[in-house]
């Protein structure tokens, strides 16, 4: 039964991206080498000066259509209010897509192509357009998946990083350094000391990226309560204070399969969605999609 409504679900990803292909803006990247970006602007857009910026990022082997389809947040760009980009990254010679996130994903033939630079180019290149430019910068936010994921978090976790909140879903960050040494635990997870909300998604039989980690002696990558614990320290929340609630997150699941817990004390909000049962690749309901967007949007 499983297999079969994941079927009607990939098929289901195809022809609602193409049903939809007249909606978006195709925006030239100023990278040569790169495709075009994805662009959704809301339909009374002319009539604020300043919207979010909401930037969706695929897994590894995926494509920004493929996101598009997995995470419909397009549908929700006029209702909760924000612009939506979905960039593409590279090909390696596989013609697999990835992005350079982490010693852990993904680019796995050594290429260093610099893919924070590259999204920090959209951000620059959407607000300063004199067409599409009517950006908060104060208001940008990632989502990621599986290899976008590891991407959103190594961004967001930069000095330099002007991101207000993400969204990860099945991809935490790594658990060695550069050097294949053990990165200390009970760390904050960014270098710098900027609070930022940050909810977690992740499936519990999640095969790929599991979710009580992997280390392989070289590179690894953390489990997710390791993971969320190196963000209740960024987000400087309260150790014991949480929240738990029972909800129904997967198409797949017909009872509240998901534990989802809220850190009190935060300086910035910090939520985990543990879905049980759940795979790498989880089939989620609409009413989720729309509380990823009321949780980037909304105070």
């Amino acid at each position: 039964m499983k297999n079969t409504l994941l079927a009607i679900f990939l098929m289901s990803l195809l022809s609602s991206a193409f049903a939809l292909s007249k909606k978006h803006i195709d925006l030239p990247s100023l990278d040569k080498s790169r495709d075009s970006i994805k662009l959704y602007l809301p339909k009374n857009y002319k009539d604020q000066e300043r919207w979010p910026l909401v930037i969706s990022l695929h897994g590894y082997t995926g494509s920004k259509n493929f996101q598009d389809g997995h995470i419909k947040l397009r549908n929700y760009v006029s209702k909760a209010g924000f612009v939506l980009a979905l960039p593409n990254g590279l090909e390696n010679s596989e013609e697999k897509r990835y992005w350079n996130a982490s010693n852990f994903c993904c680019d796995f033939e050594d290429t260093n192509v610099d893919d924070s630079k590259y999204i920090k180019s959209i951000i620059e290149q959407v607000s300063n357009s004199s067409r599409y430019g009517r950006i908060d910068p104060s208001r940008i936010y990632l989502v990621g998946y599986s290899n976008g994921a590891f991407m959103a978090n190594k961004l967001a976790c930069e000095i330099d990083s002007k991101i207000a909140g993400l969204i990860t879903v099945s991809g935490t960050a790594d658990l060695r350094d550069e050097n294949e040494k053990l990165i200390t635990k009970g760390l904050a997870a960014c270098k710098h000391n900027r609070a930022i909300k940050h909810l977690h998604i992740h499936g519990t039989n999640d095969k790929t990226i599991s979710y009580n980690g992997l280390d392989n002696g070289r590179t690894g990558l953390q489990g997710v309560d390791e993971y969320m614990e190196s963000w209740r320290k960024q987000n400087n929340c309260l150790k014991t204070e949480v929240v738990n609630e029972k909800i129904n997150v997967s198409k797949l699941n017909f009872g509240k399969e998901t534990i989802h817990t809220k850190w009190k004390g935060c300086d910035a909000k910090l939520e985990l969605m543990k879905v049980k049962k759940a795979g790498h690749l989880i089939i989620f309901k609409k009413k989720a999609i729309k509380n990823m967007a009321k949780f980037l949007i909304q105070p």
